[in-house]
Formats: C-alpha cells, structure tokens, sequence
C-alpha cells in the first residue's frame, strides 16, 4: 500500500529567485523535504531571494513553525531573505499568535 506524502513540494528557479511551493500539511513529517530544498536553493550560484509558497497548504503545527523558521535561519546565514507568500487566514493567524508576521512574511500586520 502506498501513502500520498502529507507535503508536497515543488521547487522553481528562475536567475536570482527560487520559489518552493508547498501543499498540504508542514509538519515533522515533510520537515526533511523542505529542509533539502532550501539547502539546495541556498547552495545554487547566484539566488538573491527564496519566496515560500504557502497556498495550497492546510495545516501547520509547532514543529512545521520550528522548521519554516530554521529555514529561514539557514537562509539568512548566506545573506539570502526567505519569505512566506501567498499565506493562508489560517498560518496568518498562527505566524501573528507567535509574533513572526514581520520575520516569515517580511512585513508587520
């Protein structure tokens, strides 16, 4: 029997900005998937800016925060902004409760 992943993820490059889509659920479960794409993005010549597509997602528990923010992180170790776009009522209201609007999405709500 097989599983469909609760993640699914896409990722795009285009000259200096790289673009993950995700879809359904960021949880520990799909934690090591995007933590290898942002990896690679990061070790590609030449990307200026990583946006995370958040549209098609449908949950997102402490640790699917944890690791959105460690990506974040390891893209700012290399001087490259990684942002939420495209976010959901739902995360929005969760990043707002942590108080990581302005730090995910780059702007103050």
């Amino acid at each position: 029997m097989t599983t469909t992943p609760r993640l699914a993820l896409v990722l795009l490059a285009a000259d200096s900005k790289a673009e993950i889509l995700l879809r359904g659920e960021i949880d520990a479960d799909g934690l090591p998937e995007l933590h290898l794409a942002v990896m690679q993005v990061l070790t590609s010549p030449g990307v200026q800016r990583i946006e995370v597509d958040v549209a098609l997602t449908t949950f997102c528990d402490s640790a699917g925060i944890s690791g959105l923010l460690r990506a974040h992180l390891a893209a700012r170790e290399r001087e490259v902004p990684l942002h939420l776009v495209r976010v959901p009522a739902y995360l929005a209201r969760l990043l707002e409760v942590t108080g990581l609007t302005t730090l995910l999405r780059g702007e103050s709500r």
